[in-house]
């Protein structure tokens, strides 16, 4: 059964994987970069369209006038903290008038998040590397009978059954001219999920869950789409990627803040958007 959420996430990676698309001959950093910037811009527009510029433009210079007077007649005790106490009640008022829409730009600023996410966060395995799956289950009984058969190439240890939580792990090992899609088994219900190589670029798909709230933090395929079922989250533990930025190595997050607020503070200096 596919969701309102999946087709929106379908819908979101298509229109990333087509963003991405022109820089996929490029280091990853590349397409991270344009996003980002692209990302700052919209999310400024958008500000300025949904929250009460003329107001935070008045507060704001408000709170400049408070604090050039409290300069001015720091020597005037009563007048220096008159203006002072007016700074700070315009400060809450800016705080009240800017709230609001950081909230609501909270919702496409996830959306995003959860794209880059997808394609940024983890690189696939190398030959002779692990990676540990773990699969949540409805009940007990089902924690017994579900089975999980590995792709040519793999080697997979035994389950570890964990009672408490209705949770199987399985170790993965890679080898040379590993291939193909996990199968999971649970009895009536037959489960297949990919396996990402170093080699393979695009999204990495290490989290699903029948949970609706996971899946918009984590698109990408789900297998778990038969209802009920027996498999309610599967995990997958891939590498982390680190990239290349100002001569660091660093997380994808920390780039992506830093380019998506340098163009965002840049476009509001060009459209004349009060932040």
């Amino acid at each position: 059964m596919i969701t309102f959420v999946d087709k929106v996430n379908q819908a979101l990676t298509s229109l990333f994987d087509l963003l991405l698309a022109p820089f996929s001959s490029l280091a990853p950093i590349w397409g991270l970069t344009i996003i980002s910037l692209i990302s700052g811009v919209i999310l400024i527009l958008i500000y300025g369209k949904i929250s009460f510029q003329s107001s935070i433009a008045n507060a704001k210079r408000k709170i400049y006038s408070s604090l050039l007077e409290s300069v001015l007649y720091r020597h005037d005790l009563k007048t220096s903290l008159r203006a002072q106490l007016g700074m700070f009640g315009q400060g809450c008022v800016y705080f009240l008038l800017a709230v609001p829409p950081i909230l609501i730009l909270a919702i496409p600023t996830l959306l995003i998040l959860a794209q880059l996410n997808l394609n940024y966060n983890s690189r696939g395995i190398k030959a002779d590397e692990s990676l540990i799956i773990s699969a949540k289950v409805a009940s007990n009984e089902d924690l017994y009978r579900t089975t999980l058969t590995a792709p040519t190439g793999f080697e997979i240890t035994p389950p570890l059954r964990i009672n408490d939580g209705n949770e199987i792990w399985w170790k993965l090992t890679a080898k040379p001219g590993s291939q193909g899609r996990l199968e999971l088994s649970t009895g009536e219900q037959k489960f297949s999920y990919p396996i990402t190589l170093a080699e393979q670029k695009g999204p990495i798909i290490a989290f699903s869950s029948t949970n609706w709230l996971w899946n918009i933090l984590y698109p990408g395929e789900n297998p778990l789409i038969t209802a009920p079922s027996v498999i309610t989250e599967l995990s997958l533990s891939y590498p982390e990627q680190s990239y290349k930025f100002l001569g660091m190595n660093t997380h994808w997050l920390v780039a992506f803040l830093l380019l998506s607020i340098i163009s965002g503070i840049i476009a509001s200096k060009i459209f004349g958007i009060e932040i």
